[in-house]
Formats: structure tokens, C-alpha cells, sequence
């Protein structure tokens, strides 16, 4: 009979140790990293859409470009105890990556940019770091095309040039 008790416990034991462990393993999925992209002096103009405005205000359009190259700018972001402790920058400042871009290729715009953060399948399979033991992350890629007008009597603004 006591033998029969001892083991009712530890199956039961066994169960509750389960269920904890599948409730880390689901609850890892929500965790990882964040992370800010920011570009407060870049010297071109930078665009999510397909086109830009002028320096009269008026919009060029993605047909009025060559894409003369594309824009790639990829990192990782760090965090730990469910994101509260950064061990990685948070805000990332890609000005100078965009400048040093943009003039390599002759540009003068970047259109199309776009910022994807990619979860890594660490986060999601590592019970752990529900519990913020260890840090998760996150891949972040930012691209673009970077272009030049196909005729060249209208001016873009650049912050360089005043």
C-alpha cells in the first residue's frame, strides 16, 4: 500500500514537472529582443514607400529612379529577464551606414527601405528564458533601394548641401 502511495506521488510529480516544462517551452515563444532603428544624420532622404519629395515639396515616384544599388544593414539585439536588461544597444543609429552607402554607389535616396527583426528559433525552443535566465535575441535586417533620378533638373534635399 505504501509502495502503491510512493508512486502515485511521483507520477503525480512527474505530471505537475510536464506541464511546467511545456508551459516554458510555449512561453518561450514570446520572448527574445527588441530592438529601435533610428538615423537622425543620415544626409539623404530615406523613404519606407516608393518615392520621395522634392525640394519644392512636390513627390518623385519609383519610375522617376534608377536604382543604381541596394542598402543592407544587418545586426543582432540582446536581451535578458523578458527584455528588461539590454546586453546590446536597444536604439541603433544607422546614419552613418546609410551615408557611407549612399555615396559609394553615387545615390541619392534610399526608397523601399524596410526594417524585419527575425526571431531566433533559440527563443522559441528554450524554456528558460521565460524564466529570463538566458538572453534571447533577435536577427535585425534594414534594406533598401538606393537610387538616382533619371533626369537631373529637379534638386533632392540633402541635408549636406544645406
Amino acid at each position: 500500500m505504501e509502495h502503491l502511495c510512493r508512486v502515485k506521488k511521483i507520477r503525480k510529480l512527474i505530471m505537475i514537472c510536464s506541464c511546467f516544462c511545456i508551459c516554458l517551452f510555449i512561453c518561450g515563444c514570446a520572448v527574445g529582443s527588441k530592438s529601435f532603428v533610428e538615423a537622425p544624420t543620415v544626409l539623404y532622404p530615406v523613404s519606407f514607400s516608393g518615392s520621395v519629395r522634392n525640394n519644392d515639396g512636390s513627390i518623385l515616384y519609383e519610375d522617376e529612379f534608377d536604382v543604381v544599388g541596394t542598402f543592407y544593414y544587418k545586426y543582432k539585439s540582446v536581451h535578458m529577464l523578458m527584455e528588461t536588461i539590454p546586453l546590446t544597444k536597444v536604439k541603433m543609429d544607422i546614419s552613418q551606414e546609410l551615408n557611407s552607402q549612399i555615396k559609394e554607389v553615387h545615390g541619392e535616396a534610399i526608397i523601399n527601405l524596410e526594417i524585419l527583426c527575425y526571431k531566433n528559433p533559440w527563443n522559441q525552443s528554450s524554456g528558460f528564458l521565460s524564466l529570463g535566465i538566458l538572453p534571447g535575441y533577435c536577427s535585425v535586417e534594414v534594406k533598401g533601394d538606393i537610387v538616382r533620378r533619371k533626369v537631373l533638373n529637379e534638386e533632392i534635399p540633402n541635408r549636406d548641401r544645406g
